[in-house]
């Protein structure tokens, strides 16, 4: 009986306890989708935030469907924060990306599909802060993050200075036919 405590959960123990970091927003229900006019729909994360060239603080969104939040006033160091997509910012160029490894389950049951991440390309070209926005499954999300933690940028720049930006990749899983 004591093995099974260590495979299933419990009535009272919830799931966001146990998963890694970047699985806790899809697990905690906090990915909302923000309808876009004409573009690809916005996937983020609740509540995050990123700073805006213009001196503000916006939650997330790609496409510039940036809203304003509604937080009191120095709760927050902007400076701390990476920005968030913007026509002003010249955006990270991936230099080094290599495939993520397709899990052998989900080769043998034929799984495909795109995984969306959310993460900060660093000033120095890093990854960090990478989050699961849209899973596919069969472990291979898992793989997307590994993968993507290897992968270097030319970083964004703002009046030809690096800066963090947050991000948002799809990373692909198809198997030739």
């Amino acid at each position: 009986m004591a093995a099974l405590g260590r495979i299933f959960l419990g009535l009272n123990e919830p799931l966001s306890d146990i998963v890694p970091d970047y699985w806790k927003p899809f697990v905690l229900g906090a990915i909302e989708t923000v309808p876009s006019k004409g573009k690809t729909n916005c996937y983020r994360i609740k509540g995050r935030l990123s700073r805006t060239v213009n001196g503000g603080i916006a939650t997330d969104c790609t496409g510039g469907a940036s809203i304003k939040p509604d937080i009191p006033p120095n709760t927050v160091d902007e400076g701390s924060l990476p920005y968030g997509p913007s026509k002003s910012i010249k955006p990270p160029r991936a230099v080094h990306q290599p495939d993520p490894d397709y899990w052998p389950l989900a080769k043998d049951l034929r799984v495909e599909g795109t995984t969306t991440l959310q993460l900060v390309v660093q000033t120095d070209g890093s990854t960090s802060n990478i989050q699961i926005i849209a899973p596919v499954g069969v472990g291979l999300d898992d793989e997307a993050v590994a993968a993507v933690k290897t992968w270097r940028f030319k970083p964004a720049t703002l009046n030809g200075q690096p800066v963090p930006v947050r991000v948002s990749v799809e990373v692909d899983f198809h198997l030739s036919r």
